[in-house]
């Protein structure tokens, strides 16, 4: 990990286990508190979309209870990429549009609000690895 007043580079392991969201959540923040950047609400937005994807990660990709998340935290002063990969198969991110989800809706509500959360949302063909954008 590292970061200066400019850029930010973070790479964390999350076991699959949910009550170590926060420390890598945790972690997130402290390193923002050092980075110089001009994004609105960074922090609360950064803390959402984290929190839901690596509750996902962990529910939806991992099938064994040492199962690791992957997380990428990558920064400079105009834009923050944040990815989570996982272990898993994956979903087909193409059957229901996320923008048509609706927030309150049973399943599928917390990649719904990731996407009203983050500025841009990209997975990989395979749908295991998710990148989320703050600009």
């Amino acid at each position: 990990m590292g970061s200066d007043e400019d850029y930010l580079t973070a790479e964390f392991e999350l076991i699959a286990r949910q009550e170590k969201v926060g420390e890598i959540i945790a972690e997130m923040q402290e390193l923002l508190q050092d980075f110089n950047h001009q994004i609105p609400d960074l922090e609360f937005r950064l803390e959402v979309v984290a929190r839901e994807l690596m509750a996902n990660a962990i529910k939806d990709g991992c099938q064994q209870k040492n199962d690791v998340v992957e997380i990428k935290l990558k920064g400079r002063p105009q834009k923050l990429t944040l990815t989570v990969k996982d272990p898993g198969e994956g979903f087909n991110c193409e059957i229901t549009p996320l923008a048509d989800i609706p927030t309150y809706a049973e399943n599928g509500r917390g990649l719904a609000m990731v996407h009203h959360t983050a500025d841009e949302l990209k997975f990989n063909d395979r749908g295991n690895v998710i990148t989320c954008c703050f600009y």
